[in-house]
C-alpha cells in the first residue's frame, strides 16, 4: 500500500512541478541525463549530428556519471540510471527498453529487441552484464525503434558503448581495490597520441573476481559465485592528413565461472527445498573493426567505412543437487559486418546520410539433456540499405527529418531440428521526425517509427526433446508514435516524453502438451511516460562546488498483451517481467577545491508480474507444461553511495585518490526476479591513480 502511495506521489509531483520549471526557465548543459541541445552525438542517424535536431528521445551517460557511479559493469550502471534491468549472475541481466527486453542465456543479438552496439558495430552479444566500463568515454541510448538506422533487433531501442580515443593530452589511470564477498577488482586505461597529431592510441583494461553473496536477509547464497570478469579494449589511429583517419578496434569481454543457484526457497516455503544444484557459466565476446574515416575539407561530405568480425561463444552447464550434469549447451556464433556510411550536410536548408550494411551471423551449437544431444548450423545473413535526411526552416529552429530502409533476410535452418530449409523475407522500416526550438532553451519534438524483428532460426525450426519447429512464424513488427520536450536553462534541466506503441506478432514460447514452441501472438500495447529532472543547486547560487539533485523515471500505465489465448491461459493481461514504473534518484556533489566527489543514488523498480517458480506444486511439474503460479510484486528500492577524493599530488606526475563504494546502503532484499535475490549490503575499497 504504501509503494503504491509512494509511486502516485512521486509521479504527480514529477508530472506538476514541470510546467512552471519550463515556464520559468532560460541553457546550461545537465552532467548527467539530459545534455545541452548542443551536444553531438552519433547513434540517431550514424553521423555525427547536433542533439537540438534529433527528434526522438536520446539519453547519454557521459565519462563523468560513470565515473561518479558506483557500478563495475554496464548492467549496474543502466540501473542506477531508472532503466528496468534485473536477471541472474548465470546468463546475465536482461535489459528492457519501452517494454521490450534483451535476452538472456545463450541468446545472439538476432533474438534481440534492444540493439547493444559497441562503437557503433554489432558485436553479437547483447548481455549489458558482460560489458564493463573501463576506457568507456560515453554511452548514447535511443528509446523506441531504431530500425531505419540499424535493421532488425532494436524494436525497443539502441544502446551504443563508445570507447575512448586518443587525444592531445595523455591520460592515464590505474585502480586496485577489494571489497566484500572477496571482490577483487583491477583497472588500467591510458591514451593519448604522437607530438605531430599522426598516431593515436587508447586501451583499457579490467579484472574483476567475487565469491558467493550474502542476501539482505543476512545468509549466504551458495552457489552466487560471480567467478573471474575480463576486459579489454584497444583503438588504435593512423591521421593520414586532417579529416582522414584509418583504425583499429579490438574488444574482448569473457565471464569464467559464474554460477547461479536452483531457486531459492527458503524465505518462501521452508518445507520446500526446491529443486537444488546450480548452472555454471562460461561466456566470451571477442571482435576488431577496421575502419576509415573521411571528409572533405569542411566536413560537408563525410563517409564512414568499416569491416568487422568477432566470436560470441556461451558455455552452460545445469547440475542437480548432487553435481550431477543435467544439461550442458554450448553457441559459438561468428559474426561479419561490412559497412558503408555517406553524408551530407553543410549546414544549409538540408541534410542526408545513408548507406549500406551487410550482416553474415554463422551458429554452431549443440546441447545435450534427458539423454538427448541436439546439434544446430544455422546462417543468418542481411542486406540492408538506409538513406535519412532532414530540412531546416526558420533560421534552423524547425527540423522536419525523415528517413526509410529496407532489408532483405535469408535464414538458412542450416540441420535445426534435423531440418533443411532456407526462409527469405524483406521489410521496409519508415520514420518521420519534427524538432521546433521556439527558444534557444526548448525543443518541443514528435516522432513516429516503426521495428520489426526477423524470426530466429532456433525459433523456427528447432525441433528437439524439449522444442516443437513452428517454420510458420512471422515477423515481429511495431509502430511507435511519441511526443516530448527538453528543457536546458542555466542550472535546470528537464526531459518529458510520452510514447504509444503498437506491437504486432509478438513471438514468446509457449508451454504445449509435452513441448515448449514459439508462436506469434495477435499484439500488444505498450505506453507511458518518460522523465529527467536535474538541477545544479551549485550554479545556481555561483558557486564553485556541484549540487545535483536528480531523478529519472519511466511510468508504464499501459502495458498490455491483446492475444485473448494467452489472457486465458494466464488469466491477466499484463505484460510478464514489466516494470509498471523504474526510477532513479540522487544527490552528486563535486567540491574541486578539495578534489572530492560524492554520488547517493536510489533505484526503484516497481509492480510486476512473473511467474512463482518457489511454489511447491511448480516444483512437482518440472516438466513441461511448465505451469509455475503467476504473482503480482514489487521488487522495491536499493541504495548505493560512491566516495572519490584526491589524497596526494605530484606535481606534473599525476594524482593519487582513495574510491570507496558502498551497495545496498539499507541492505534490502533485492529480487529482480522472483526467488533470485541479488547482494545485500557491500563495500568496496581501491586506490586509484590518475594522470
Amino acid at each position: 500500500m504504501s509503494g503504491n502511495w509512494l509511486r502516485k506521489s512521486v509521479v504527480g509531483l514529477c508530472l506538476a512541478l514541470l510546467p512552471p520549471a519550463v515556464a520559468a526557465a532560460q541553457e546550461e548543459a545537465q552532467p548527467g541525463r539530459s545534455l545541452a541541445l548542443d551536444t553531438v552525438v552519433v547513434t540517431a542517424t550514424r553521423v555525427e549530428e547536433s542533439l537540438r535536431e534529433v527528434t526522438s528521445n536520446v539519453t547519454v551517460i557521459t565519462e563523468e556519471m560513470i565515473k561518479k557511479s558506483s557500478a563495475s559493469d554496464m548492467s549496474q550502471l543502466l540501473r542506477q540510471q531508472g532503466f528496468d534491468v534485473s536477471g541472474f549472475n548465470a546468463g546475465g541481466k536482461q535489459l528492457r527498453l519501452r517494454g521490450m527486453e534483451s535476452p538472456q542465456m545463450n541468446a545472439s543479438d538476432i533474438t534481440s529487441r534492444v540493439l547493444v552496439l559497441l562503437n557503433g558495430r554489432r558485436i553479437g552479444g547483447p548481455n549489458v552484464d558482460f560489458i564493463g566500463l573501463t576506457n568507456v568515454e560515453r554511452i548514447e541510448i535511443i528509446r523506441g525503434p531504431a530500425s531505419v538506422q540499424y535493421g532488425p533487433a532494436g524494436m525497443g531501442g539502441v544502446v551504443n558503448i563508445i570507447t575512448k580515443r586518443g587525444g592531445e593530452k595523455t591520460e592515464i589511470m590505474a585502480e586496485v581495490g577489494m571489497g566484500s564477498y572477496d571482490l577483487e577488482r583491477l583497472k588500467f586505461a591510458a591514451s593519448g597520441q604522437s607530438a605531430n597529431g599522426v598516431f593515436d592510441f587508447s586501451i583499457g583494461a579490467g579484472q574483476q573476481y567475487r565469491s558467493d553473496y550474502k542476501t539482505g536477509k543476512g545468509w549466504v547464497w551458495e552457489g552466487t559465485r560471480d567467478g573471474n570478469r575480463y576486459g579489454f579494449n584497444v583503438d588504435v589511429g593512423l591521421n593520414v592528413q586532417e579529416g582522414h583517419r584509418f583504425g583499429f578496434n579490438y574488444n574482448y569481454y569473457g565471464v569464467f565461472g559464474s554460477e547461479c543457484p536452483s531457486y531459492d526457497v527458503s524465505h518462501r516455503n521452508p518445507a520446500n527445498p526446491g529443486f537444488g544444484g546450480l548452472t555454471t557459466h562460461d561466456a566470451t565476446n571477442s571482435n576488431m573493426a577496421f575502419t576509415y574515416d573521411g571528409s572533405t575539407e569542411h566536413k560537408a561530405f563525410t563517409w564512414h567505412g568499416r569491416f568487422s568480425f568477432g566470436t560470441y561463444e556461451d558455455k552452460s552447464d545445469s547440475l542437480n543437487a548432487l553435481g550431477v550434469s543435467t544439461w550442458y549447451s554450448r553457441t559459438t556464433m561468428d559474426l561479419k559486418n561490412f559497412t558503408g556510411i555517406l553524408g551530407y550536410d553543410d549546414g544549409g536548408l538540408f541534410a542526408l546520410s545513408g548507406g549500406l550494411d551487410y550482416l553474415v551471423y554463422e551458429i554452431d551449437s549443440a546441447s545435450t539433456g534427458w539423454g538427448v544431444t541436439t546439434v544446430n548450423r544455422p546462417e543468418y545473413k542481411d542486406f540492408g540499405a538506409f538513406l535519412t535526411g532532414k530540412l531546416r526552416f526558420l533560421d534552423d529552429s524547425l527540423i522536419f527529418s525523415a528517413g526509410g530502409r529496407y532489408d532483405t533476410y535469408k535464414i538458412d535452418s542450416g540441420g535445426t531440428g534435423g531440418l533443411q530449409e532456407t526462409q527469405s523475407m524483406t521489410n521496409f522500416s519508415p520514420s518521420l521526425g519534427l524538432a521546433w526550438l521556439p527558444v534557444d532553451w526548448l525543443k518541443l519534438r514528435g516522432n513516429y517509427s516503426q521495428g520489426f524483428k526477423m524470426p530466429s532460426p532456433s525459433e523456427l525450426w528447432n525441433d528437439n526433446e524439449n522444442y516443437r519447429p513452428n517454420p510458420d512464424l512471422k515477423a515481429e513488427k511495431s509502430k511507435t508514435w511519441e511526443i516530448g520536450l527538453d528543457v536546458n536553462w542555466e542550472f535546470f534541466n528537464a526531459g518529458l516524453t510520452y510514447f504509444r506503441t503498437k506491437w504486432d506478432n509478438k513471438i514468446i514460447a509457449q508451454s504445449t502438451q509435452d513441448r515448449w514452441q514459439a508462436i506469434n501472438l495477435d499484439g500488444a500495447t505498450i505506453a507511458g511516460y518518460e522523465l529527467a529532472l536535474s538541477a545544479d543547486l551549485g550554479q545556481a547560487f555561483h558557486q564553485n562546488f556541484t549540487l545535483r539533485p536528480y531523478i529519472n523515471l519511466t511510468y508504464l500505465p499501459t502495458r498490455r498483451n491483446e492475444d485473448q489465448n494467452t489472457v486465458k491461459v494466464n488469466g491477466f493481461d499484463t505484460l510478464p517481467n514489466t516494470s509498471k514504473m523504474t526510477m532513479s534518484y540522487g544527490l552528486d556533489f563535486v567540491e574541486p577545491n578539495i578534489d572530492l566527489m560524492v554520488n547517493v543514488n536510489a533505484s526503484y523498480a516497481g509492480e510486476k508480474m512473473s511467474q512463482d517458480w518457489s511454489d511447491p506444486a511448480a516444483a512437482a511439474t518440472a516438466v513441461p507444461p511448465y505451469a509455475a503460479p503467476w504473482v503480482n510484486y514489487t521488487p522495491g528500492t536499493v541504495v548505493d553511495m560512491s566516495l572519490e577524493k584526491g589524497i596526494v599530488g605530484f606535481v606534473d606526475m599525476g594524482k593519487l585518490k582513495v574510491r570507496a563504494e558502498i551497495n545496498n546502503i539499507f541492505d534490502k532484499y533485492d529480487e529482480g526476479y522472483i526467488s533470485y535475490p541479488g547482494p545485500g549490503r557491500n563495500f568496496y575499497v581501491g586506490l586509484k591513480y590518475v594522470y
